[in-house]
């Protein structure tokens, strides 16, 4: 029998588990979300959504195929819906999953400061010459690079946004000197969104007021102002590119940007300090605090940071030590409890000894107590009965109706609980639908034509199960043994 036949007489219009060991690509579970009535079905879960969704920072650590990136994306879910049906209490959900630019930008600068080269192989880099992650990657680098990518998402607010022209002067001016700093687009883009920035915060006729005063500044100072201008603004464009080492900043567009902001608030700027050094944190904590003003002006009552995908970076390789060394310096109960932001933390389960045993001064900032982590990101056998059978759920044929139980696709000698007992030996989602699909396939495989009558509907044999069951558990053990050597 064909697979196909068999989820047919089921009334399954596609196989629920063949495509679930990557959440991001898994039309099933996008559909299962789309569905109103549906709750993350993970014990942690409202310890990591927060109330309101996005509230409150949370650490989760989990194996691959544990359900992280299913999380985030319940997340994501869960935040837009909160935000349609509560306008004046919305969320601002910002990734920073992406850390390729920000850290080649950081590369550079710190081997251009001591004086040497690029590597031509990233991994070498690290261990050859004498710079790595724990000696130099810092907080201030990571509050960098996260406020470029919370001014990133404001800025595609404010052009939605009703009227920002209404917003008080220094919260908009907040919002430009940011967006000059911190914008990463290039050359044509980066102009093209500083006056598109520029237009919307401020009218017409406050710009027309605005050109005319440097007009009226340049007669009167007889040519001295606009010079005066050129030398403010290259001499704040220098300390910019020496204090932010996450974002590439071209001199010249970064000058442009700046001239449209007086000269008295850049010299108000915490930042921008001439004592400040690049690896200031209280200057980045003031300057959070003014994005997270320009956040409340936008309409956001908080700003939910969603930090994945730590061992995709070039720089990390997958190695399990320096992705230790690049989250570590996150794990500081300043920013962790910080009012307005809250971090949300999807880790492999890998990093929670190495980052436990951490220096010690770090781990004391940190206040595990109050991280609100979640360790280790495991399900019980009930918990994925119940996911599993929404899955199937969702696949349902129009008029096969709303519910399903996983049980039925399984011969009497396959009890719901015995299933429940196997499923919890598995732990991951990933595991437990890989399961089910090899059962399925393999259940339909020994179906001749013929053994099935018409009505009747073909079951996974209790022998197919067991010896499965039984083959799969060795596949894990060998698994877990291939984790414990990283």
């Amino acid at each position: 029998m064909r697979i196909e036949e068999f989820l047919d007489r089921h009334g399954l219009e596609k196989d629920p588990f063949a495509n679930a060991e990557e959440a991001q690509g898994d039309d099933v579970l996008l559909r299962l979300y789309q569905n109103k009535t549906f709750q993350y079905g993970h014990p942690e879960w409202p310890k990591f959504c927060g109330h309101p969704p996005g509230n409150q920072s949370s650490i989760v650590f989990g194996l691959k195929g544990s359900g992280k990136t299913a999380m985030r994306l319940a997340l994501q879910e869960a935040i837009e819906r909160h935000n349609q049906a509560n306008p004046n209490d919305r969320t601002l959900l910002v990734p920073y999953d992406d850390f390729n630019a920000f850290l080649s930008n950081w590369q550079a600068q710190v081997l251009r400061e001591s004086g040497k080269t690029a590597p031509r192989n990233e991994r070498s880099w690290s261990s050859n010459d004498g710079i790595s992650f724990r000696d130099h990657w810092t907080l201030a680098h990571h509050l960098d690079a996260i406020m470029a990518q919370i001014t990133s998402a404001l800025m595609e607010s404010t052009r939605q946004a009703s009227d920002p022209a209404a917003w008080e002067e220094h919260v908009r001016y907040d919002l430009l000197f940011l967006a000059a700093i911190y914008l990463t687009e290039r050359t044509l883009d980066y102009r093209r969104a500083i006056r598109s920035l520029y237009s919307h915060l401020f009218t017409r006729g406050r710009r027309r007021r605005n050109a005319m005063r440097r007009m009226t500044g340049n007669v009167a100072s007889l040519g001295v102002y606009p010079l005066y201008r050129r030398f403010h603004s290259s001499a704040v464009s220098r300390r910019v590119r020496r204090l932010i080492q996450v974002v590439e900043h071209d001199p010249s567009l970064l000058r442009w940007a700046l001239n449209h902001i007086p000269p008295r608030y850049l010299d108000a700027q915490p930042l921008l300090g001439e004592q400040v050094s690049p690896l200031n944190e209280s200057a980045r904590f003031e300057t959070l605090e003014k994005l997270l003003r320009v956040a409340r002006a936008a309409g956001f009552a908080r700003v939910a940071v969603v930090i994945d995908k730590v061992d995709e970076p070039t720089m990390v390789s997958g190695d399990y030590e320096r992705m230790a060394d690049f989250v570590l310096p996150l794990w500081n109960n300043k920013v962790l409890q910080t009012s307005g932001i809250h971090l949300k933390m999807l880790l492999p389960a890998q990093l929670y000894d190495r980052v436990r045993k951490g220096d010690s001064r770090l781990l004391n900032m940190a206040r595990l107590d109050k991280a609100n982590i979640i360790y280790p990101l495991t399900w019980s056998g009930e918990h994925l009965y119940e996911m599993l059978s929404e899955r199937a759920a969702v696949c349902l044929k129009p008029g096969a109706g709303d519910t399903f139980d996983l049980q039925q696709l399984f011969d009497a000698g396959v009890t719901r609980d015995s299933l429940i007992q196997e499923l919890a030996k598995m732990k991951l989602p990933r595991h437990a639908a890989k399961f089910l699909h090899r059962c399925l396939c393999e259940a339909a495989t020994s179906i001749l034509p013929g053994d099935i009558e018409n009505g009747e509907l073909p079951t996974v044999p209790s022998r197919v199960f067991y010896r499965l069951s039984e083959r799969f558990e060795a596949e894990m053990d060998q698994y877990a043994r291939d984790m414990q050597e990283f």
